[in-house]
């Protein structure tokens, strides 16, 4: 791919107006690169993507390259004589942080002195460059490199270099955003990783959903969490002709439930492992053997989600927080035991459930137990 041609696509999201077309202009630009039969095969969509969002790349290190720097090799490389023109371009790097665009202003300059240029640099050979210039042992050996670069291109792209060097693209759309447009879960991959060659690697297939990923056997994930509503917008969010559902808010601990084969482990909200505790089998700890008998013979694997609750045995009804009893360390004889309240199924088998409505997971959740009242 030519670095002009994704500095024309620069230029035309920044020309558009309103940030939803910003957006839907972003996002069918990168479905037809990744459509795009005829590209090489060697094709990387990560090279592309770190020059959109050059202040996300963790895998490039600094520049240490400000205004004031490119302003002096511009200045040389044009060999400006003193003068209108090399009064602006010294003092450019005035005007960072101004309304005025650092990029706009050199090009108002260098257009005058550089020709056009038919040998046009491709996106590989722009971040090669890139990272050989973080690499510079030296303010004499980056001025070098970027004479050497600038030489082979048009003003208008040593324009968005110089934006992208800056770390600022100034397209008028925010960095998740634009890793929204490459994938909808792109700025919510990125915030877990630092690391935009992973989202590029990992959601590479746009049909793929992150929970999806997130979600194996015997590995804790994170859990959905509810979201409190203001009730000026709870008629926008529960309209009259929309059914919903509505849960008891059980006062007990979040779990996560795992069981493949027979063997089970137990993981709270925040990840933590108590199979030791709750029983990695129906041989062992307080609650895993109440399961014995209880789970249909044709599930193998299994992910559910609900509350760790306290159960009084005496007068069969749910103990709370404020008894001072730890559901996770319970006598496995006391009158009080652990109960599992379960409200979602994540994994049945080797299907992930995460996409599908809710509705149709607790119709499969009904056919995972076997319905029979006991008390201990």
């Amino acid at each position: 791919m030519e670095f002009k041609d994704l500095c024309s696509f620069f230029e035309e999201i920044r020309q558009t107006k309103t940030p939803n077309d910003k957006r839907k202009l972003i996002r069918e630009r990168f479905k037809k690169i990744r459509d795009d039969k005829s590209r090489s095969s060697s094709f990387d969509f990560y090279q592309v993507l770190r020059l959109f969002v050059p202040n996300f790349d963790r895998e490039r290190g600094s520049f240490n390259m400000k205004e004031a720097k490119m302003s002096r090799v511009l200045t040389k490389l044009l060999d400006l004589p003193p003068g209108h023109d090399r009064n602006v371009l010294s003092k450019s790097h005035l005007m960072a942080g101004q309304a005025t665009d650092f990029g706009d202003v050199v090009y108002s300059v260098i257009r005058k002195y550089l020709r056009s240029y038919k040998n046009q640099v491709t996106v590989d050979e722009i971040n090669k460059f890139l990272d050989d210039l973080t690499k510079r042992q030296n303010e004499q050996e980056a001025e070098q490199a970027m004479m050497q670069m600038f030489q082979k291109m048009p003003a208008e792209n040593i324009r968005w270099i110089i934006r992208i060097i800056l770390k600022d693209l100034k397209l008028g759309v925010s960095s998740n955003t634009i890793l929204n447009c490459y994938h909808t879960d792109g700025a919510a991959y990125y915030a877990t990783n630092n690391s935009l060659n992973k989202v590029c690697e990992v959601l590479a297939d746009e049909n793929v959903k992150l929970n999806e990923l997130e979600i194996e056997i015997f590995e804790p994930f994170r859990p959905m969490l509810s979201k409190r509503i203001e009730n000026s917008n709870f008629k926008k969010e529960f309209p009259e002709n929309k059914e919903f559902y509505v849960e008891e808010k059980f006062d007990g601990e979040r779990f996560q439930l795992h069981m493949k084969e027979e063997n089970f482990m137990y993981f709270s909200r925040n990840g933590f492992n108590y199979t030791d505790n709750l029983g990695k089998n129906y041989e062992t700890g307080i609650f895993t053997p109440k399961l014995r008998g209880l789970l249909e013979p044709r599930i193998k694997k299994l992910i559910l989600d609900g509350e760790l609750m306290l159960w009084d045995t005496k007068y069969g009804n749910f103990g709370c927080k404020g008894m001072a009893l730890d559901v996770k360390k319970l006598n496995d004889t006391g009158r009080y035991q652990p109960c599992f309240c379960v409200f979602d199924i994540i994994m049945f088998n080797d299907r992930v459930l995460t996409n599908q409505p809710l509705k149709e997971r607790r119709e499969i959740l009904a056919t995972v137990f076997r319905e029979t009242e006991q008390l201990w």
